[in-house]
């Protein structure tokens, strides 16, 4: 079988690619003959208009109505706002960027967060069991805490862990995703050494009202409405949902409740946006480290509200943002008398300017933050965070995209720490990119690692203590990439090759007197890691109604002392997908996924697993549709993807979607 699917996945990748980038060979062979040498001929690409001296090209003065559409008569692509925090094209991007829009959201119907994140190469996903159980990101073999993931641009990594649980977000909410992989620290700072995915609230179709009813096994239950429309010149955006299940096993049931905001004005000399989101739920915990917890309950409340605006002076813009978030997590277990509550808060502003001189767009500011916590692990503790951020990019020749960025950070514990990355894009023919970037980034300690205290006495026999350690450095990675992308008609093709060091790496060292009366556990920087890694992606239309998807990820991540496999890295991760457009309005896709064998935290062997889905979505009239899905479709129960913690079997769901 897994020999059947690495043939099926290398005939869908390769053969796309081969007859993709043997077309551009020939396209460029041609256009040197054609023209004695010269690749400027009719065939070259023509981009934008040559930039005249003095004038703005049109690269980053962009229209309200053109950011929200893709550039159909620009080859640059569609305009993305990610990799450098401002609105620019996508060809002007030197990394490997994906993109998951809002058509794409709408027609796969996904349930959530992780089953779009999973489609990437890249990208995957530790599920700790049950359906709402923790979901966090590991992109390219790096922790949860080096991703960084926002929310309308306002982060959603937890303060105490430094990670996500992706189920925090509803995908009714999320009109478009953009994922850059490779470190994003000389943009970002800590959260983003490992890479940057952004959830984008706005939607390009307008609707009064969007109502979404689902159900499905384990007495699963989703509602959604939300709206988005445009009154008197202000574009708002308003989403809420209820969700509940009463699990598959005992004690693994949750309600979750969750809101979401987004108004925008734009006008010619300045650009307005708020928006705010807001998440409460309760669940239960099955699983703890020492097995089966069945009154065990972890209650979680989020909010997060930012506002940014931007005014515009001809080749200039400045931009004033900020946000403020919180959240208060707790858990309560009456078996062994745990009671934890942890209060967080962070908040940001920054001033910005953005100026364009012909192809050249410079882009900078200053931004401080500060984050504080109440916890009876940590007591109260604050840091603060000053940043000062220079990035440029310049686009010569109709051909050639520089990039170049640097950013210092002032923390109140750790330090200064100075990132940086460049990169360069260069048309090889019509629809054909190749890329190259070059980083260093770090993650900063968490709080948990920096401030817990807490000591355990059993009985007056045994003593444990968990301490953190303010000296503590960040962990820093230089990460090197390239790759070649090629978007034709109804075929896209994209390989990717990278290597990324890390230093200074965080692990918690446990010490004991040898008399087995007490222990003392306490992080340090003591581990190095080398990764390697290559990603193949191919989606090609056949005849108009047969889309096929093929996505590879081979991954080497190594502890640089001891040579042996980081954990939860599997070596070889395949997904594919069969999109079908059948009568009657009718869409029909089925994928499998395929994840290697691999190591878990305390170096266990875990075996490799296929998981196979199905989905189906019919089109009723212009404003009603009705989907179902099927997980797990062969009601695989052996495979777990962390290790102790048993997946659902076959799930079930299905509902009805009404717009108006």
């Amino acid at each position: 079988m897994k020999r059947l699917l690495f043939v099926f996945l290398a005939v869908i990748v390769f053969s796309a690619a081969a007859i993709g980038f043997t077309n551009d060979y020939n396209s460029i062979q041609s256009i040197y003959e054609s023209q004695g040498g010269n690749a400027a001929g009719d065939n070259a690409i023509q981009q934008v208009p040559p930039p005249q001296p003095g004038k703005n090209t049109g690269l980053y003065d962009f229209k309200p109505k053109a950011a929200a559409t893709p550039a159909a008569d620009n080859s640059l692509g569609e305009i993305v706002v990610t990799a450098r925090k401002m609105a620019e094209y996508e060809g002007l991007v030197t990394r490997s960027i994906n993109i998951i829009t809002e058509e794409k959201i709408k027609a796969a119907a996904y349930l959530k967060l992780e089953e779009a994140l999973s489609e990437i190469p890249g990208l995957s996903v530790l599920k700790y069991g049950p359906y709402e159980g923790l979901s966090s990101l590991n992109m390219r073999g790096a922790s949860s805490k080096q991703s960084l993931v926002l929310y309308e641009g306002i982060p959603l990594n937890d303060i105490f862990t430094g990670g996500v649980d992706l189920n925090m977000v509803e995908m009714s909410g999320v009109g478009r995703i953009e994922v850059i992989k490779g470190g994003m620290s000389s943009i970002y700072g800590a959260d983003a050494a490992a890479g940057v995915v952004n959830l984008l609230k706005e939607k390009k179709k307008m609707t009064i009202a969007d109502l979404s009813v689902s159900y499905g096994s384990d007495d699963f239950q989703k509602y959604s409405l939300s709206s988005d429309y445009k009154i008197a010149g202000v574009k708002y955006s308003i989403t809420g949902n209820e969700e509940k299940s009463s699990g598959y096993m005992e004690n693994s049931g949750f309600l979750k409740r969750s809101a979401g905001a987004r108004l925008s004005f734009s006008g010619d000399a300045i650009d307005s946006k708020i928006s705010g989101y807001y998440m409460k739920r309760e669940e239960g915990i099955p699983f703890n480290q020492f097995g089966p917890s069945p009154l065990a309950k972890q209650f979680d409340e989020i909010f997060a509200l930012g506002a940014e605006e931007t005014l515009k002076f001809n080749e200039t813009k400045v931009v004033v943002s900020g946000y403020y978030r919180g959240g208060d997590l707790a858990f309560k277990n009456p078996d062994i008398f745990v009671n934890d509550r942890h209060i967080k808060n962070e908040g940001k502003v920054s001033v910005m300017s953005s100026y364009t001189a012909g192809p050249v767009n410079v882009y900078g500011g200053y931004e401080f933050s500060n984050k504080s916590a109440k916890s009876l692990k940590t007591g109260n503790k604050s840091t603060g965070n000053h940043a000062v951020i220079t990035n440029a990019t310049a686009y010569l020749f109709e051909k050639l995209v520089l990039t170049a960025a640097v950013r210092e950070d002032v923390h109140s514990v750790y330090g200064m720490v100075t990132s940086f990355s460049g990169g360069a894009r260069y048309a090889l023919a019509e629809s054909t990119d190749v890329f190259a970037s070059v980083s260093q980034a770090f993650s900063e300690p968490t709080f948990g690692d920096l401030f817990w205290d807490e000591t355990l006495d059993f009985y007056g026999v045994y003593t444990s203590t968990t301490k953190g350690n303010q000296a503590l450095k960040p962990e820093k990675a230089m990460s090197y990439e390239a790759g070649i992308t090629k978007k034709d008609g109804n075929m896209s093709e994209k390989i990717v090759l990278y290597r990324r060091d890390v230093t200074d790496m965080i692990r918690w060292v446990t010490e004991t007197d040898g008399y087995m009366t007490y222990d003392v556990s306490s992080p340090v920087n003591l581990d190095r890691a080398v990764i390697l890694g290559a990603e193949l992606e191919a989606e090609f239309t056949l005849f108009d109604f047969v889309t096929i998807t093929g996505a590879y990820s081979y991954l080497d991540a190594r502890d640089a002392i001891t040579g042996k496999k980081l954990s939860y890295s599997p070596e070889d991760s395949v997904y594919a997908k069969a999109e079908f457009k059948l009568p009657f309005n009718t869409k029909l896709s089925a994928g499998v996924r395929y994840i290697d064998s691999r190591l878990d935290n305390a170096g266990e062997y875990m075996k490799e697993y296929y998981i196979y889905d199905l989905s189906a979505r019919h089109i009723i009239s212009e404003n009603a549709s009705i989907f179902a899905n099927v997980d797990n479709v062969l009601d695989n129960r052996e495979y777990q993807v962390v290790n102790k913690h048993p997946m659902r079997g076959r799930t079930i769901n299905a509902g009805v979607n009404v717009t108006f």
